[in-house]
């Protein structure tokens, strides 16, 4: 349940607001978060999260976005706080660096996480766009990358290609390293056949 008391919304499309979120958790297996941090089976939660955050508006070369969250979390406590730096070079080009650092105190243990991620997304024309997503967390130490096109035909038939690719960071003697985990190719056509 998503509860917004307060939100501002600016003549230039910025925004500014305050959020509260109940939730509840029940879990059906151990649910590990982090090494040696594991949540036990049959677990019920039942926590409220509050929210502060506020952006600019798209329409500006240069945008910004930052959210602040915090409150219960499972058995404990946990912080969050993100920043994305959007821009916008030319027509059809739109990239953005986004950071997202976590403070998780549980009964369990405690730790931090952090998260970043960069996105690129290019439209060539309203029929074609390519999308890539890289993504990099410091828990599981592995960065992932999905590249997806997308060739709309005409309104109904549609081609899709996704190109996912993951690699795992490997810390040997004095050097680090990235392996790869796995990568796959997959193609989806979509044809609407009106009658």
């Amino acid at each position: 349940l998503e509860f917004t008391p307060i939100e501002l919304d600016f003549r230039d499309g910025g925004r500014l607001g305050f959020e509260i979120t109940r939730q509840y958790e029940r879990l059906d297996e151990e649910f590990e978060l982090s090494d040696d941090v594991v949540l036990p089976f049959g677990g019920e939660y039942d926590f409220t999260r509050y929210g502060v955050g506020g952006s600019t508006g798209d329409q500006y070369a240069v945008s910004l976005q930052g959210n602040v969250e915090f409150g219960d979390f499972f058995s404990g406590q946990r912080r969050e706080y993100s920043l994305e730096l959007g821009v916008r070079p030319g027509r059809g080009i739109a990239m953005a660096l986004e950071a997202e650092h976590n403070v998780l105190d549980l009964a369990e243990g405690s730790f931090d996480t952090d998260v970043f991620r960069l996105t690129a997304n290019t439209q060539v024309s309203p029929w074609i766009s390519l999308v890539n997503n890289l993504q990099y967390d410091t828990v599981s130490r592995a960065l992932g990358w999905q590249m997806r096109f997308r060739w709309i035909r005409r309104p109904g038939n549609d081609f899709y290609l996704v190109y996912t690719h993951n690699w795992n960071e490997v810390l040997l003697p004095g050097e680090r390293r990235l392996a790869t985990l796995d990568n796959r190719l997959a193609t989806k056509l979509v044809y609407t056949l009106r009658f």
